[in-house]
């Protein structure tokens, strides 16, 4: 198959872009990039002016600049790495791809554990609050319908559901975000401010399959990409937070998608930066790992004495040489070269 590898940027580090070539290179024919607020001469590179929490943005931006001729595009984020024996050969047979329009890594519906649901029942209940709010009304009008919508969730087991109004020690995160200066009392007061008039003033319902999950890496079949692009603009016009635009648009749109658990492939979200740097050479996935996350480049480059050796094992020089066959990873499928 052929597969375009797209790599998002929070944030405008450009300085990055060379080890990211580093690394993917030799295993995608179309390696692009596409990173904020800081233009570049480079004609792989897509700047864009968008934000990190709505960074569905950048791809609704980037999909008409993409590479036509891909059969299916892998976003994922620059601060992800895929396991060096994954290339455009063998990703779609790790991934289960064959009959699919989509991957995405795994969705979960929301919480109060989850520091960033007071933004999103904010931004959803209300888009027209001076104080949060982004001005975008009626987003569902943009959205699949409820029928459709919850017709595709039902898949995986999702059903309406009603959000519960939070404890007090349940947020008690908030003040650690963003080095807030506002008191426990005060965030709570506001989160409490959406069921003011909600069911019984102790619920709200969640009419919308929105779910979140991590968006670091998700892949989309190019058949699906057109009507993608519409639904996260729509979620990105309305500020809704990336975690939640982009696995709520992939649940309820794609009409065949896997997740991890049913590809066999681990993915690694919480690596720890002493994890990279103390890891044997060739060693860095744990597990046999699909994917690590996350591997901050700007601070891997402050252990100087390891930096090369962990790009090495990023890339895949060191476990990979011209010739040699390509080892299966943990699902068992062969893998091609």
């Amino acid at each position: 198959m052929s597969c375009t590898l797209c790599i998002l940027f929070n944030h405008p580090y450009a300085e990055n872009i060379p080890d990211l070539e580093e690394v993917y290179g030799n295993r995608f024919s179309h390696l692009r990039f596409v990173i904020p607020q800081r233009e570049t001469t480079r004609a792989d590179t897509l700047t864009v002016f968008r934000g990190s929490f709505t960074f569905q943005g950048m791809v609704v931006d980037a999909i008409p600049w993409l590479p036509q001729d891909s059969e299916w595009y892998a976003f994922i984020q620059d601060d992800a790495f895929i396991r060096p024996e994954v290339n455009e050969g063998n990703i779609g047979e790790l991934l289960s791809l064959a009959n699919a329009d989509a991957f995405f890594p795994s969705f979960n519906t929301l919480n109060w554990t989850w520091w960033w649901l007071p933004r999103i029942v904010w931004k959803y209940f209300y888009p027209n609050n001076p104080l949060s709010g982004d001005g975008f009304e009626h987003l569902e009008r943009f959205l699949p319908s409820r029928e459709v919508a919850w017709a595709k969730a039902a898949r995986f087991g999702f059903r309406p559901y009603a959000l519960p109004k939070p404890r007090p020690e349940e947020l008690s995160y908030l003040p650690l975000v963003g080095n807030t200066d506002c008191s426990a009392e005060v965030l709570y007061k506001l989160v409490c401010g959406i069921y003011a008039t909600a069911r019984e003033k102790s619920f709200v319902d969640i009419n919308y399959p929105l779910v979140n999950g991590p968006s670091d890496f998700f892949m989309v079949h190019r058949s699906l990409l057109p009507r993608l692009r519409p639904i996260l603009g729509a979620f990105a016009a309305a500020g809704m937070f990336a975690e939640v635009a982009i696995p709520t648009a992939l649940l309820t749109e794609a009409d065949q998608l896997v997740r991890a658990d049913a590809s066999g492939q681990r993915f690694e979200w919480a690596l720890k930066l002493s994890d990279l740097i103390d890891a044997p050479d060739g060693a860095l996935f744990p597990n046999s790992s699909f994917l690590i996350h996350p591997v901050k480049l700007g601070m891997l480059r402050e252990a100087p004495d390891r930096y090369q050796a962990i790009l090495d094992g990023l890339s895949g020089r060191r476990t990979q040489r011209s010739g040699e066959a390509i080892p299966a990873l943990a699902s068992g499928f062969p893998a091609r070269g």
